[in-house]
């Protein structure tokens, strides 16, 4: 035992040369201890400005840009999901802004958008007419989407990604789902890299040092961003831009990139002088124009569709919204009657603020030379006076998406690290165990359940194989793509399923003469259905028009047949597919869009809700997998999001959780999977519900939580998610079901606890000591030196806890005790605190022990120890009196005390229960071992609902230093190995202990609460530091067997002892 020199509450290990034993040690710390306090307090701070900054809070609008018919009620929803979710700051305008016509190109639809979005802050301030004073502050991010994308019905901007802030795969490396926002789009990648890169945190610098934290962060000045999102780019993080030399001499920052002459040929190129700015724009050159204005390396500042405007730009823009003919873009303009005009972004806006002018070619610019004059006259007398510079990204990437797969295969390419020709990339798919996948195929939002057969380099999107019949067979050969798109006919007619084949080789600007269709000849497949261009084509479409996106392939509905025509009408046009005349027959007369039309009639709706069921049935698989291989993957990010979609993704959601815990024979399974729920819950719940921690004996729970303590685990969930489905009303609901689901995952924890019962050996020994005769137990305090908190149910018996700790005498006194004695009178007496503040309880009736479990109830805890120790049984039929009188002769008077303050995290309770067990058994005439009291007071503590571990009473109990540890397993058994010190050591060790009384109380169980919730989730930082901690702990262990004392010291304070 080691000896102290001040009663103290909270132990700080220190080597000698850190403090020294006097008074201006006591000053000096205390001082310390309040300047690491600031520095925590700066270091939330810190916290919570850079949360701010990496989770978008200056965007003022984010606004998405579309085609007149590309569904904006569809899209403003994805983008309030978004916000919902945590991209977007929940105090961000987020606008869908649809082309007034089709047509008016990149830069009538910019235009259009700062009109809208002008007159949406100027409506928001309260102003009548738009007024620029609402951009002073404002940082805005335009999003255009681009045109039609032939691989994906919703567009470039919704293609699924396999990358995002935290991913989750599946039994194979490639199948993605994201967790913290849902399904990862490259619209989703661009908002987070110009939210955190571009524009608002370029440069993060953190620096800490004892009470200094400060945050230096250089952002972009307020103005409007512009953004395709018809590519995907990559900025490393070590990317910056100093605004300091942009923001007095720049009026427009553009991206770029380096790029190799090659590559670039597709793209536009940006010519500057010297200093950066743009001289020229270069569109789709050979190499040799190229060479001419490349680096000295061999490369060239590629175009990327990212662009920054100033305040002034912006006005100046804004101007032209008042003249014709340029407000024949915006919608002031269409609904004026004027006749719309198109305006590039790149070509006309930016190209006049170079200082150039366009030529003139009515092939390419498709509008009267007059009017072609008249509108460069304007922009150049407004623009021409701007200068544009660029920001080249050293070390970024950038790929654009055209319309064919190798483009989009190498965007892929650059996202997972692994060529989608050389591997199978799955993206929100769920996929039979008995579908054959080929070595090489990119497989997003499908459902392939059905015979399937698959070749090499295929790609599949948004199929749906449950609508097959029995027997069918999804076959595709080499190199082909395959669609289902979801169309809307009209409003009166339901969603039609529509299948589309084509080739990976096609191409969509090829007319029909030197195209391809499915990899082979035009030729070769008119012969096939006997049929002409003519018969493909419409009428009105030239010849040299006439192209894969445009010809009229697909059945849409069978005339003359009930319902939709599926698969088996498309396999057939393969290359090298037998044609049988049933189908020919079918296909003639069918009525068939174009791949262009049918693009145009997709229901956005209906092709984001089907992937959000995909999306939910992979996060139900993956949770089930998780809690039952007891994986350590954190949860609530996936449940997060999918309680942002539909409500019926999170009942199915709930209804999986319930299967798991009743088909499961492990209470720790079952646990894991009720405490799961009540996050689920607590997600739904968002922040209307109110705090998680709360009461949970409300009487509408009892039957179920009583089925749950007699083990009837099945029929207890069953009974528990009767009583949720009434309360799935609203967040004041959800948040007190979620209370009462914790309450039955930690009646599961006990019984899990409960199996360490096992491990008490009783034994009588005989008479009863004498009436009288009082029976005396002490115990020292303990000092948890690491490892502490390894050692809680659950967390002890699903991952192992290991604990080294150490007994101590507190002013040369066992701090902790008791008494008993047995008397005549058949009742028990209690008497806390034993000395003139003492509190005496008689209890005569076994109705007064019935509120045990309730932890701040007068003599919880002795009330538990007479009733685990066996000395009461609250179930009998024979009355307190006569229980007593038949087993003992009479009763019990039980005294406590402790020198110790009440909560001073010494482990008092668990010791005191200890001990307590110790002299009721002893007065009962019952042997026991310490491992016996050891395992006993883990049942006490669950028994009152305090759920301690069993680090305290190891702790106190076993004398010197000492490693307890527990395995992950059940049942729960508890081993020590005590550590053999020489008292030279010894009397170091208590030289250099000093205690810090801080006068704050605290009761274990509202610790606990919080600790088992956040393990149960998997919490990220917690399980890292549950590895820590056990880690430590061993290594502790070792340095005290070493006698070293400075590595005590230190690993003392890293697990914060």
């Amino acid at each position: 035992m080691f000896k102290w020199w001040i009663s103290v509450v909270e132990v700080v290990i220190r080597h000698c040369g850190y403090y020294k034993l006097s008074y201006n040690l006591r000053v000096s710390c205390i001082k310390k201890e309040r300047d690491i306090a600031l520095c925590q307090v700066e270091i939330r701070s810190y916290c919570h400005s850079f949360h701010n900054i990496m989770t978008g809070k200056s965007w003022k609008v984010i606004a998405l840009t579309c085609g007149p018919t590309a569904g904006c009620d569809a899209l403003q929803r994805e983008l309030k999901a978004r916000q919902s979710k945590g991209l977007i700051d929940k105090d961000t305008l987020t606008l869908v802004i649809d082309d007034p016509v089709k047509g008016i190109g990149s830069g009538g639809a910019t235009l259009n958008a700062l009109l809208v979005i002008a007159e949406n802050l100027a409506a928001q301030a309260g102003y009548t007419v738009v007024n620029s004073d609402v951009l002073d502050d404002a940082h805005i991010l335009i999003l255009h989407v681009g045109g039609h994308y032939m691989f994906n019905g919703t567009g470039r901007a919704f293609v699924n990604i396999p990358r995002s802030t935290s991913d989750i795969t599946s039994s194979s490396a490639d199948d993605v789902i994201s967790f913290d926002y849902g399904l990862m789009t490259t619209l989703d990648h661009l908002i987070l890299l110009m939210t955190n890169q571009v524009s608002v945190c370029v440069y993060v610098c953190l620096c800490v040092c004892l009470s200094v934290c400060r945050i230096v962060a250089a952002g972009a000045p307020p103005g409007v961003w512009i953004c395709s999102t018809d590519m995907i780019l990559s900025i490393p993080q070590s990317f910056k831009i100093d605004w300091s030399a942009y923001k007095e001499t720049t009026d427009v920052l553009a991206l770029s990139i380096r790029g190799d002459i090659v590559g670039a040929q597709r793209h536009g190129v940006y010519v500057t002088d010297d200093e950066g700015y743009v001289k020229d724009i270069l569109y789709r050159r050979d190499t040799e124009k190229l060479h001419q204005f490349s680096h000295p390396d061999g490369t060239v500042n590629v175009v990327v569709g990212v662009v920054y405007f100033n305040k002034k730009v912006v006005e100046k823009l804004l101007s032209f919204t008042n003249v014709s003919p340029l407000n024949n873009c915006t919608y002031v303009g269409i609904d004026s009657g004027a006749k719309p005009l198109r305006v590039s972004l790149f070509f006309d806006l930016i190209y006049a603020m170079c200082g150039k002018v366009a030529a003139y070619s009515a092939v390419t610019v498709q509008m009267p030379a007059e009017l072609y004059q008249v509108k460069w006259r304007l922009l150049t007398s407004v623009l021409s006076d701007l200068r544009v510079k660029t920001a080249s990204v050293e070390g970024g990437q950038f790929h654009y998406i055209f319309n064919d797969l190798p483009s989009f295969q190498s965007a892929l390419g650059s996202m997972t690290g692994k060529e989608p020709s050389e591997n199978v990339v799955k993206v929100n798919s769920v996929i039979s165990a008995d579908v054959q996948l080929p070595q090489s195929a990119y497989i997003s939002n499908c459902l392939l359940t059905c015979h399937v057969r698959l070749s090499t380099g295929v790609t599949l999107s948004g199929v749906d194989t449950s609508i097959y019949q029995p027997g069918q067979v999804l076959a595709l050969t080499s190199n082909m793509v395959y669609q289902h798109l979801r169309v809307s006919l009209n409003e009166q007619t339901d969603i039609v399923l529509v299948p589309v084949i084509f080739g990976g080789s096609d191409s969509f600007t090829e007319t029909f003469e030197s195209g391809t269709f499915c990899n082979d000849s035009w030729e070769k497949f008119f012969a096939k259905v006997d049929c002409t261009a003519n018969n493909i084509w419409s009428p009105s479409c030239k010849p040299e028009d006439r192209t894969l996106g445009n010809a009229r392939l697909y059945p849409v509905m069978s005339l003359g047949c009930s319902g939709y025509v599926y698969a088996d009408t498309l396999m057939w046009m393969q290359p090298g597919e037998t044609l049988r005349p049933s189908l020919l027959s079918r296909w003639k007369s069918s009525w068939r869009l174009s791949l262009v039309e049918l693009m145009q009639i997709v229901d956005y709706e209906e092709e984001f809700s089907w992937r959000r069921r995909l999306y939910a049935d992979l996060a139900q698989a993956k949770v089930k997998d998780v809690i039952e291989s007891h994986g350590e993957c954190s949860l609530i990010p996936l449940y997060k999001s999918i309680s942002c979609e539909q409500t019926e993704h999170c009942v199915s959601l709930l209804e999986t959780l319930d299967t798991v815990a009743m088909e499961s024979d492990s209470p720790g399974i079952a646990g894991r999977a009720l405490a799961n729920i009540a996050d689920v819950l607590g997600c739904m719940a968002g922040l209307e519900g109110g705090l998680r921690s709360g009461p949970s004996a409300n009487a509408v729970w009892k039957q179920a939580y009583d089925l749950l303590e007699r083990g009837d685990v099945k029929e207890g969930v069953a009974q528990l998610a009767a009583i949720r489905t009434r309360w799935l009303t609203g967040g004041y609901y959800l948040i007190r079901a979620a209370r009462h689901y914790e309450g039955a995952a930690q009646i599961l924890i006990r019984r899990a606890v409960a199996s360490a019962n096992q491990f008490i050996v009783l034994e009588p020994k005989g008479e009863l000591p004498a009436i009288g005769r009082w029976i005396i137990g002490e115990s020292p305090a303990r000092a948890d030196i690491a490892g502490g908190w390894s050692d809680t149910p659950p967390i002890s018996y699903e991952h192992g806890g290991a604990v080294t700790n150490c007994a101590l005498l507190v002013d040369g006194k066992k701090p902790i005790g008791c008494k008993v004695r047995r008397i005549e009178q058949p009742h028990l007496v209690i008497v806390m605190n034993s000395g003139s503040d003492s509190t005496k309880i008689v209890i005569s009736d076994v109705d007064q022990l019935r509120d045990y479990y309730q932890p701040q109830s007068p003599g919880a805890l002795l009330k538990t120890a007479f009733i685990c120790s066996k000395i009461v049984n609250l179930d009998c039929e024979l009355n307190l009196e006569q229980q007593l009188v038949k087993s003992f002769g009479g009763g019990f008077e039980l005294h406590t005390w402790s020198n110790l303050p009440h909560g001073s995290g010494l482990g008092t309770s668990s010791i005191l229960a200890g001990v307590v067990m110790g002299v009721l058994w002893t007065a009962s005439a019952t042997n026991f071992t310490v491992s016996s009291l050891i395992h006993c007071v883990l049942h006490v503590e669950q028994m009152m609902t305090t759920g301690g571990g069993w680090q305290d009473q190891v702790g106190g109990l076993v004398p010197g230093v000492k490693i307890g540890f527990s395995k992950a397993e059940l049942p729960l058994y508890v081993d020590y190995r005590p550590v053999e010190l020489p008292k030279d050591f010894i009397r170091q060790f208590d030289e250099r202990l000093l205690l810090i009384y801080t006068g704050k109380t605290r009761l274990a169980r509202n610790l606990l609460q919080n600790v088992v919730r956040n393990w149960y989730a998997r919490d990220p930082h917690i399980v890292q530091t549950t590895n820590n901690l056990v880690r430590i702990a061993y290594e502790c262990e070792q340095a005290f067997k070493n006698c070293d004392l400075l590595t005590v010291g230190k690993l003392g304070q890293s697990t914060g002892s």
